[in-house]
């Protein structure tokens, strides 16, 4: 409605909340480009809010759902600037706890430790560098984002959500209780990459986890996100990203 009505001389940035699974957002970006086109507007979109709260376990512990939230934070930043949001903040640094049992955020009370998902923001961060996205390898639920993390350098952020009731969790609902007989974040699937000398695999903290001596790198999934340093671009077969729309200020005087 507001789009109809003919807001769009008074806007320049397109913002956006979301809640919702990390890899719908490229069907959302989609729903946004198509709701601005059909006014004739081309605007740059911005993921203003999003994030996920740790739930307790049956336990009342929070220890799988805070390694829940390096998952989803993790891939909604891999996710979100790979379907073409220019800015990217998630909710919410402090922590606060809602309805008595939820935790919000991504430091400690008042202490503001560090959870762990602000360690792999940070090391989110140091990974990508640059962070421009260029391709995505998809094979059912099994993703893989390439980021070039400065001019020449490519680097994969690889997850899986094949097998794994833990993936699903929403954030208005209770975390699904982990499987038994085998590791809590495990998934199916893996990639064959081709890679460079020199390439590595690295976890959401930064420890590098393995160095690779060939130029293949298969790689086991889980529903951590892990990242491949050193992707050989001119072997690989991906899908294009489009570029995002780029915020440029607006110097023409407001219409009467």
């Amino acid at each position: 409605c507001l789009l109809a009505n003919g807001i769009g001389p008074y806007f320049e940035i397109w913002n956006q909340h979301s809640y919702g699974q990390p890899e719908a957002l490229f069907d959302l970006m989609r729903e946004n480009r198509e709701l601005l086109a059909e006014v004739g507007l081309k605007r740059p979109v911005w993921m203003t809010e999003m994030g996920q709260r740790s739930a307790p376990m049956a336990d009342g512990t929070y220890t799988i759902p805070e390694r829940l939230q390096i998952s989803y934070l993790v891939r909604a930043y891999a996710c979100g600037l790979a379907a073409g949001f220019e800015r990217f903040f998630y909710f919410y640094l402090k922590e606060f706890l809602e309805y008595g049992v939820h935790l919000w955020g991504l430091q400690r009370g008042e202490t503001l430790d560090p959870k762990p998902a602000f360690v792999a923001l940070a090391n989110l961060i140091r990974q990508l560098g640059e962070a421009r996205p260029i391709g995505m390898l998809q094979e059912g639920r099994r993703y893989c984002i390439v980021f070039e993390r400065e001019p020449g350098e490519y680097t994969g952020v690889l997850w899986s959500l094949d097998g794994n009731a833990l993936a699903e969790a929403r954030w208005n609902e209770g975390v699904p209780e982990p499987p038994t007989g085998r590791p809590w974040a495990e998934a199916e699937g893996a990639f064959d990459l081709p890679v460079k000398p020199g390439a590595c695999l690295v976890d959401t903290v930064g420890r590098q986890l393995e160095s690779f001596h060939s130029d293949r790198a298969t790689v086991r999934l889980s529903i951590i996100p892990v990242f491949v340093r050193g992707l050989d671009l001119a072997r690989l077969r991906f899908e294009p990203l489009p570029e995002p729309v780029r915020f440029a200020p607006n110097t023409a005087p407001m219409p009467d």
